[in-house]
Parts: structure tokens; C-alpha cells; sequence
């Protein structure tokens, strides 16, 4: 990772394509980003996700061509970390990406969801490992359990291990906006890392390379520690996920608690939906991460989240308890990420 306010690899012995940069849109405020990816000869604008690895468009969104195959014999099922949930049907088409075409790609076609209304949501590319997958064999949902699990090749997988399309790496840096509407939400770049001095990009600094901790599983790291406010470092060791599915930065309850008390106001506690509130004019403390011996300083912009200096409008504290720890949107917009696949590192 560098400074930005802004599965092992087959050897291939066929010449891959260059890094391939693709725009992401921001959508509503930081709340999530969106890549467009073409299915079955359509566009889609996708929630890019690198906490999970499934790639699925709602039926009532999905317009099959005559080259997408239906399998009768499996069925798609996830639950995510927020509690939504996604089930139904799959099948086999053409994937295209950031110049990259993929053929007889696995898709899902749920035609039952949960936790969906209201988001703008309509379908996920996820970018992590087949270990993440959520396909079982039989057309029965019902009947899912651990033993009809079948993994299979995530579109990431199938670009770098199956196909061999480019380098087995992908950069992202994320864009922050103020806005409820949907605008330029930063760059990936597949088969490469994007350039430093793109302006799309904005980071400073070299990069800094640590293993992945959970390798061929999902992008988590270990830190070095979190500081605040001038104190010692917390959560020393502490292994989070790099997810850019996720909004918030989610911790310890000491740390959230913690840094909730040092903001100007401090935050108020919501029992009913566990979070943290405070005025959207509020001061943050100072507030940052160490990787690999680097400190990588949030912006204090991103440490408030809603209608940010409006004194009337109260904003949470993104900085919360979850049931795992995860470094989300709030951390991805100040830095450019590299998931290597080839070397098993986060840098």
C-alpha cells in the first residue's frame, strides 16, 4: 500500500495483457463503489467487493443472451457480513472487465434477497479467492449445508490462474466524494499497479509489502497497530480484511469506544443500531494505521460520516465494533491497495 489522500499463480507461457485501468463510480456518499461489468453481452454498474468472490446480478435485473447456459444441478447462496443475503439460480456466460474478456464464467442469478432494499444494489462482482464461493450442488436452497459446498473458479481466479488473461495482481484506490450522486469513484487496475502519477490516483510515497495472512482464503493483513489522539498503539498484531464491500473501519470495542470518546463532541452511543453518533461538525482525533512499519493517517474528512460540516445533521463515527475486524472504505480511500495474487501479498 502507498500513501494517498485521494491463490499462487499458475506460470503462464502465453504473453498476458498490460495493466488494464477501469474507472469505479462512488455512489452516494462513500456508501459503496461500483464497477460496470458486461454479462451476457449487457452492462451492469456492480458492487465491487474484495471481501467476497461471487459475481451475481438479481433475475430481474438479468437479461441473458443466447450464449448463457442454465445449470440445473446447483444453486447460489451467500450471507454477508451485514446480514443480507442472496439465492438462486446460476449459470455460465461470457465476463467483461477493464479490457479482459472471460468465457464460460459461473454466474448467479438470485431470485431471492435480503437486505437489498433501498441500496441501489443490484448485483456483486467479488474479487477474492474460490474459497470464498458460495455454490452447492442440487437446485434445492433449502437443502444447503457445508457437505453440498462446491467451490469454484472466482472470475479473479479464472482472469489469472485459468485463462491466464494478465499478471496475477490488481491495484484499487478508492476516490471519496460529498455527494449523493453517483460520480467518479476511483481505479482499478488489473494485471498491474496504477501510476502514481495519474491524477485519478493521487498517492505519495512507495509502497509497502506485507504477506497475506489468510493466503488463497481472503485479503486479510496484519497490523502493526492503530493510533489515536497521541496514545500507544492498540490492537497490536490484530489481523483485519481489506474489504472494500465494507463502509466503516470495523475493531476492537476497546479501540471503538475508545476513539468515540475522543472526538469534539465526543459520541453518543445507539444501543439499537450499535454505533456511534456525533455532530457532523465534530473535530476528530488524529487516527491511523501502521502496516509494515508505515503509518497511513486517515483524513480526517473520512473519519465523519453523513452530511459532513453541517452542524444541524449529526454523523457517525466510522470507526465501529463488528464481528470481525475489517479495514473498509474508510481506510481503502487513503491508500492504493495491491492484491497479489502471485506472491501472496497485500502491498
Amino acid at each position: 500500500m502507498a500513501w494517498g489522500y485521494g491463490g499462487h499463480a499458475v506460470v503462464s507461457t502465453k504473453t498476458v495483457a498490460p495493466g488494464q485501468d477501469e474507472n469505479l463510480s462512488n455512489y452516494n456518499r462513500n456508501s459503496y463503489w461500483e464497477l460496470d461489468v458486461t454479462v451476457s453481452g449487457r452492462s451492469y454498474a456492480l458492487f465491487f467487493d474484495t471481501g467476497s468472490s461471487d459475481l451475481w446480478i438479481q433475475d430481474s435485473d438479468f437479461i441473458p443472451s443466447s450464449t448463457f447456459v442454465l445449470d440445473p444441478d446447483s444453486n447460489f447462496n451467500i450471507s454477508y457480513l451485514d446480514g443480507s443475503t442472496a439465492n438462486g439460480p446460476v449459470g455460465n456466460d461470457t465476463v467483461s472487465f477493464s479490457g479482459l474478456t472471460v468465457t464460460q464464467q459461473l454466474i448467479a442469478v438470485p431470485n431471492s434477497l435480503s437486505g437489498f432494499d433501498g441500496t441501489g444494489i443490484i448485483g456483486i462482482i467479488g474479487m477474492s479467492y474460490p474459497a470464498r464461493t458460495s455454490l452447492y450442488s442440487g437446485a434445492d436452497v433449502d437443502a444447503d449445508n457445508p457437505s453440498t459446498r462446491v467451490l469454484y473458479s472466482s472470475v479473479v481466479n479464472t482472469i489469472f490462474n485459468i485463462q491466464q488473461l494478465t499478471a496475477p495482481l490488481f491495484s484499487v484506490a478508492l476516490s471519496r466524494s460529498s455527494t449523493t450522486a453517483t460520480v467518479f469513484g476511483g481505479v482499478l487496475t488489473m494485471g498491474g499497479i496504477a501510476s502514481f502519477t495519474d491524477p485519478a490516483v493521487n498517492v505519495t510515497g512507495s509502497l509497502v509489502t506485507v504477506p497475506n495472512a489468510s493466503p488463497q482464503t481472503q485479503y486479510d493483513i496484519r497490523i502493526d497497530g492503530i493510533n489515536y489522539a497521541g496514545g500507544a498503539a492498540q490492537d497490536v498484531g490484530g489481523v483485519y480484511l481489506l474489504d472494500t464491500g465494507t463502509t466503516l473501519i470495523y475493531t476492537t470495542a476497546e479501540v471503538a469506544d475508545d476513539v468515540a470518546m475522543r472526538y469534539d463532541p465526543p459520541g453518543v452511543w445507539d444501543a439499537t443500531n450499535s454505533v456511534f453518533w456525533t455532530s457532523c461538525a465534530a473535530v476528530p482525533p488524529s487516527f491511523s494505521v501502521t502496516i509494515g512499519g508505515q503509518a497511513f493517517l486517515i483524513n480526517p474528512v473520512d473519519l465523519l460520516y453523513g452530511d459532513v460540516g453541517n452542524p444541524a445533521a449529526s454523523c457517525r463515527i466510522p470507526i465501529a465494533v463488528g464481528a470481525s475486524k475489517v479495514l473498509g472504505g474508510v481506510f481503502l480511500r487513503n491508500v492504493l491497495a495491491v492484491f497479489d495474487w502471485g506472491t501472496e501479498q497485500i502491498r
